[in-house]
């Protein structure tokens, strides 16, 4: 399961993956978590991500995305989440990324 929320004025994510799930992936997120308790997320479906595969990846076609599509998959939504310059403070900003 998983669900996006606003609570208090907050951004929040319930995320309660199935144990030994070998289901279609439907998607990928990403998440950072900031010292003073807020957070900042991520999320692309399958389709954004090979919509990211076919425009942008000079190599889309590649064994990595055709033997490794879900670790590529993470990496792409955390580079999307990455870009928005998040860890640009220098006093650690970020306290973890899941």
């Amino acid at each position: 399961m998983f669900e996006e929320k606003i609570i208090d004025g907050k951004p929040s994510i319930e995320f309660h993956p199935k144990p030994f799930n070998t289901g279609e992936i439907v998607g990928a997120f990403a998440v950072a978590l900031y010292k003073d308790g807020g957070m900042d997320y991520e999320v692309m479906t399958t389709q954004a991500i090979n919509g990211v595969r076919s425009n942008y990846s000079k190599m889309s076609n590649s064994g990595a995305w055709k033997n490794s599509w879900d670790e590529m998959a993470k990496k792409t939504v955390l580079r999307r989440l990455c870009e928005r310059g998040i860890f640009q403070n220098q006093d650690g900003a970020v306290t973890s990324l899941i």
